[in-house]
């Protein structure tokens, strides 16, 4: 998303630098680099990654970040590692998103809210929580490119995808606020515009194109 934006980022690895883990995050790495960013860690090259590395990790996010913002976590998740490191450290802000209480994928962010958490509603909570100013309108950021074929619910579907993550059926129905059905057969319809995946653990999206028409959206009222 930074780099869309056309700012810059940091990847905090939990593996040796010359290793990209998940595989297909090599060219996300390239794109990192070229944009003056920075690949992080503290395991040697060559060193793969293994769970225990990523508890580890999370900590090291929250000390470089001036806030941790907790999108989606289910009740077990780590997530919650990065969120205890950052309401452990002196002046570490802590916000999460909500969700609704049946989705397991929002119990987490509900019970950082529940402890003392913000909340977020969206950009302008971050803002004011790191008083900077508001953002107001969004303009000049790349846009998805939707399926010629894609309706009103494929695309709600497409606005809370992000490209690469599996996102379970019931986070993905909490998100989007659709039934069943429409959202089954918005499913299918993405599948078979080769923008989606099916995997185990739920819906993944690959390859959703930016820079796309404008007007297409759910911010256009389409």
């Amino acid at each position: 998303g930074a780099l869309d934006a056309g700012g810059s980022t940091v990847a905090m690895l939990g593996c040796g630098l010359d290793v990209a883990y998940p595989r297909g995050n090599a060219s996300l790495f390239r794109r990192i680099l070229d944009a003056g960013g920075s690949l992080a860690g503290e395991h040697p090259p060559g060193d793969r990654p293994r769970a225990a590395h990523f508890p580890a990790r999370n900590r090291l996010i929250a000390a470089l970040a001036e806030a941790v913002v907790v999108v989606e976590a289910a009740g077990r998740s780590g997530s919650l590692i990065t969120a205890q490191a950052a309401g452990g450290r002196g002046g570490g802000r802590l916000l999460a998103v909500p969700g609704a209480p049946w989705d397991p994928g929002a119990a987490g962010c509900n019970d950082l809210i529940r402890d003392g958490a913000t909340l977020v509603r969206g950009i302008d909570d971050v803002l004011e929580e790191l008083e900077l100013p508001a953002a107001g309108p969004v303009g000049g950021l790349p846009r998805r490119r939707w399926p010629p074929c894609a309706g009103r619910t494929a695309r709600a579907v497409l606005d809370v995808l992000v490209d690469g993550q599996v996102m379970g059926a019931a986070r993905l129905a909490s998100l989007t606020g659709l039934p069943p059905t429409s959202l089954a057969a918005a499913v299918v319809e993405l599948e078979l515009a080769g923008f989606v995946r099916r995997l185990a653990g739920g819906l993944q999206a690959v390859a959703l194109p930016l820079d796309g028409p404008p007007g297409h959206g759910r911010d256009s009222g389409a």
